[in-house]
């Protein structure tokens, strides 16, 4: 199964993304027909509708007539403009005008009635879309006006539309495609003809698609050629997980280390290891590593990747990128750096997507407890990019002390050093660090399942403590989902009934808000996994830059 799109939008709070960063979740980049549209508001679809790509990766809808420029929102509209004066309802755009010119309209130029634009916006042609638009971008004939520059621009944002039609609606035959795209069927043809030569699709079995005469060949992603790479660095290893564009495991490994003890030094020497192994790996199966996503806890500056402060393992302004980069050379892939917790919540909404689930927090526990929060199809990161810190909500004035100082944080009620302090003597085999953690919960697990009567209170004491904080997330954020990762999972059948019954108890709203609470199914690996998603969304947006 191809895994569907991971939640890479960021809202208009979110922390800009890098320059030139399209990372768009197939929640908001539409397809005709569907019921998808820009987070602020309805917009009509048709032949001329567009979307305009801000300079920070959102985009704003607008409508191109003839060389004009009509319709922003209300909010881009300043000097005074008042936009219940000219008849604006709630799904309608004040009107603005902005002539093209020389086809591009400035940061801060007048743009008529409505004031002026504060984001950059590129040239529109007539008739086409813009970023993750409505309609694919028709190409000028080989006599046509525009700059060759300008027609390998739009060839590249097709390639990466109809990837990713393939991969959120599934194998369908070229006719289908034009049709879904609104691209002539030569040019479906020809781009699907790239794609092929780039191993990232291949034709299938004979696909109808309602019209009358011989079927067609679905055309579906061949995960073959490509794959991403997410690896981990929590208080107790480094993991790393490779993944095919059809989602599939092609390297996975897991190292017991103390990572509070051996310190960042040595612990980038042995995540740049794994990703020499990684590659080697990926390499004799045949494919190529286009690029690797590294999720830290804590603080991390996606921006400039450092690592800013994560008490957990000791690291305060630890610059890790750059680190792999000096250690492997020319051999370095793409680097990304994330929050662990965050990668974890990628990966989870690349399940729950398929279910049509769009609103979600993932809790990943381990000695540190970290939150990703997806709403509405998109990533939340906050002002600065620190939304999701829900470890360290404090819930217990007064109580233990926490890695990061404070009292009462709810990771030191929550967290997997607080079941172990619960469940074992300080001495006992479960609470050695340079064993794996996987037979370290399944030493306790045993003991859980032998009706162990201090393990079994330790759980109950767990139950009750998850439901608090958990509680207060489904009160504040109103999710459709809670996902319980990391290491709850192992116990989930000792935890669930108790969890819900508890939130159910303190939350407001009936039914806990129609929130459901449910285990991870992919073990503690799940942040790796969204950091190999993270990688791979490159290809879907640029197939011929990063795999050609």
């Amino acid at each position: 199964m191809v895994p569907r799109a991971s939640p890479l939008v960021q809202s208009t709070s979110a922390a800009p993304s890098a320059p030139g960063s399209r990372i768009v979740s197939s929640r908001h980049s539409s397809i005709p027909g569907t019921r998808n549209s820009p987070p602020w508001g309805h917009l009509r679809t048709g032949p001329t509708a567009q979307l305009r790509c801000r300079g920070d990766g959102e985009v704003t809808p607008g409508v191109a007539r003839r060389g004009k420029l009509w319709h922003f929102p209300v909010e881009h509209a300043v000097d005074g403009y008042d936009p219940s004066a000219h008849g604006t309802g709630q799904d309608r755009f004040p009107c603005t005008r902005a002539e093209f010119g020389d086809g591009a309209v400035r940061v801060g130029q007048d743009t008529g009635r409505g004031g002026r634009l504060p984001y950059a916006v590129r040239r529109v042609r007539w008739g086409e879309s813009v970023g993750e638009g409505l309609r694919g971008v028709r190409e000028p004939g080989a006599g046509g006006p525009g700059r060759a520059s300008d027609r390998a621009s739009i060839r590249r944002t097709n390639l990466g539309l109809v990837l990713r039609l393939l991969r959120d609606r599934g194998p369908r035959s070229r006719a289908r495609i034009a049709t879904d795209t609104g691209l002539p069927r030569p040019t479906v043809t020809n781009l699907v003809a790239e794609l092929v030569g780039l191993r990232l699709v291949r034709e299938g079995h004979s696909q109808r698609d309602g019209s009358v005469g011989r079927p067609g060949l679905a055309v579906e992603i061949d995960g073959h050629a490509v794959c991403g790479l997410g690896l981990e660095i929590t208080a107790d290893y480094v993991t790393a997980v490779a993944l095919s564009l059809r989602g599939e495991t092609l390297y996975e490994r897991r190292i017991p280390l103390d990572v509070r003890a051996l310190g960042p030094t040595a612990v980038l020497e042995e995540t740049a290891e794994l990703i020499r192994e990684a590659d080697a790996a990926v390499t004799a199966a045949g494919a190529r590593l286009v690029g690797a996503a590294l999720g830290a806890p804590g603080n991390v500056d996606i921006a400039t990747g450092q690592v800013g402060y994560a008490p957990n393992i000791g690291w305060r302004d630890i610059a890790a990128l750059a680190e792999l980069r000096r250690r492997l050379g020319r051999a370095a892939p793409r680097l990304h750096l994330e929050n662990d917790a965050k990668l974890a919540a990628i990966a989870e909404y690349v399940i729950a997507s398929a279910a049509d689930i769009h609103d979600l927090i993932s809790v990943t526990g381990g000695i540190g407890v970290g939150g990703g929060i997806v709403s509405g199809g998109q990533l939340l990161r906050g002002a600065r990019g620190f939304a999701g810190e829900i470890g360290h909500m404090p819930l217990a004035p007064g109580g233990r002390r926490c890695n990061c100082g404070r009292r009462g944080c709810w990771e030191t009620m929550v967290g997997l050093g607080a079941l172990l302090r619960h469940a074992a003597d300080p001495h006992d085999r479960v609470h050695d660090a340079s064993l794996d953690v996987a037979s370290r919960l399944a030493d306790l697990r045993a003991r859980a399942d032998a009706r162990d009567a201090r393990t079994l209170a330790a759980l109950e004491r767990l139950a009750d403590d998850l439901s608090l904080g958990v509680a207060l997330l489904a009160d504040v954020l109103n999710p459709r989902a809670v996902v319980l990762g990391g290491y709850f999972p192992v116990f989930a059948d000792h935890l669930l009934d108790r969890v819900r019954e508890g939130v159910a108890r303190r939350v407001m709203a009936p039914d806990a808000g129609g929130c459901d609470i449910v285990p991870s199914t992919l073990g503690l690996n799940a942040p790796a996994r969204g950091g190999a998603h993270l990688a791979l969304d490159a290809v879907y947006q640029d197939p011929g830059a990063v795999a050609g």
